[in-house]
């Protein structure tokens, strides 16, 4: 009995040490305190996650690809072993990862599981948490103009249409109808700007993909918004776009709802789609199940990831940190052509991209916004990716901080 008692003590203290949250890339620019000379950390802790909810990631097993039956069954059998309940899994994964979701077990049934030869990490169940003010607002008065590769501010065209100085610095907008981008965030609005397809869209939150934040249809409107003669321009106007809801209206989301996300994009994505991931830690975190999940997904079709604006090297961060051929991770850069104060840096950025004081799709009575942060670079790149259609960029100059040169990304 005392020995449970203090089992449960223990795990009371950590999740008490744990309660920290997330902050999603779009956050406002802030410049983080010193950088810390310690190696990135592997080891699993409750900090920062669900409390006694944890994310399994099998050994990868052919036998087991694309198959969500023979890895439910493979879960179960495990867990039978261990006298865990199969009730306690909340997602199957089969694709992205072949793992599994569990909640409500104790860090000794966690051990345990870890500790299986079948199993390649157990992981706690992070939680992702927006900190942004959703700044809705009427768009600029701008007198008309024309596409210049340097603009540092957007212009409006003959017709109506607003072209934002991210779009021009990009190397201006490209009509994409037939493509398709998978937006991975808080979800969609239904924006007149935007050509949704709502049969593909989904929500692993809630019951309505629908964006209520504001940050996913923000992501969207500059990837896709319509050049329609109202509102503003995206880099590839007309591309369809999936809303994939991973974040809850209030901007939070769990490990297991995002990487739900990421395997549902891994299953219906085709070659040539372009997926965009502007999520991020805020603190230090390695993640075996996003470095595997975004490698599976990078498999099947190309995308774009912000690389978070924490003001630090990516090399601390999961998936940011992980090199997969056909992901871009993107930094934030001024309308100078300079590094944003609070953009993150590193090896592993491999390229800059328009993110500071972005106009594009709100929500609401309000639809037309401005954001700033990597988040807001990501979009474009995955733009880019969509125009291009095969991967690649092209580049106009280069960013350089923290010691790190990357190159402007441009579709043409």
């Amino acid at each position: 009995m005392k020995t449970i008692q203090k089992i449960i003590r223990i795990e009371m203290i950590l999740i008490m040490v744990g309660i920290a949250f997330f902050l999603n890339s779009c956050s406002k620019e802030e410049v983080s305190e010193e950088l810390s000379t310690e190696s990135p950390s592997t080891d699993i802790s409750a900090a920062q996650a669900v409390p006694n909810s944890y994310i399994i990631v099998f050994k990868e097993d052919e036998k087991l690809k694309k198959n969500k039956q023979k890895v439910t069954q493979k879960a179960s059998g495990i867990l039978s072993k261990y006298k865990i309940s199969s009730q306690k899994m909340k997602f199957v994964y089969e694709t992205a990862i072949q793992g599994f979701n569990l909640d409500d077990i104790s860090t000794k049934e966690a051990e345990l599981l870890k500790n299986d030869p079948d199993i390649l990490a157990v992981e706690p169940n992070y939680i992702e948490k927006l900190d942004v003010t959703v700044e809705q607002g009427v768009m600029p008065s701008v007198t008309t103009g024309k596409a210049n590769k340097k603009a540092t501010t957007g212009y409006y065209e003959t017709g109506g249409d607003y072209v934002d100085w991210g779009v021009v610095r990009v190397g201006g907008y490209t009509y994409s109808t037939g493509k398709t981008a998978w937006v991975l965030d808080s979800g969609v609005y239904a924006h007149p700007d935007l050509n949704i397809d709502y049969n593909r869209s989904t929500t692993f939150v809630d019951n309505n993909w629908g964006d209520r934040n504001g940050h996913g249809t923000h992501v969207a409107g500059t990837i896709g918004a319509m050049h329609n003669g109202d509102g503003v321009v995206g880099v590839a106007p007309g591309a369809t776009i999936v809303a994939v809801k991973v974040l809850s209206d209030g901007g939070t989301g769990t490990q297991a709802q995002i990487i739900a996300g990421i395997n549902y994009v891994a299953n219906n994505a085709s070659y040539g789609d372009v997926w965009n991931y502007s999520i991020g830690f805020t603190s230090r975190t390695i993640s075996v199940a996003y470095e595997t999940a975004f490698r599976n997904l990078a498999k099947t079709t190309f995308g774009a990831m912000a690389a978070g604006n924490n003001n630090d090297n990516v090399y601390y961060y999961s998936p940011q940190r992980a090199y997969i051929q056909g992901c871009w991770v993107v930094g934030n850069m001024t309308n100078t052509d300079a590094a944003a104060g609070g953009s993150s840096y590193g090896d592993n950025v491999h390229a800059w991209a328009p993110g500071t004081g972005i106009w594009s799709c709100g929500i609401g009575g309000n639809e037309f916004a401005q954001k700033s942060g990597t988040s807001m670079a990501s979009p474009h790149l995955a733009g880019i990716l969509l125009v291009n259609g095969n991967g690649k960029i092209f580049t106009d100059g280069n960013v350089t901080k923290g010691g790190y040169t990357a190159s402007i990304a441009v579709a043409k």
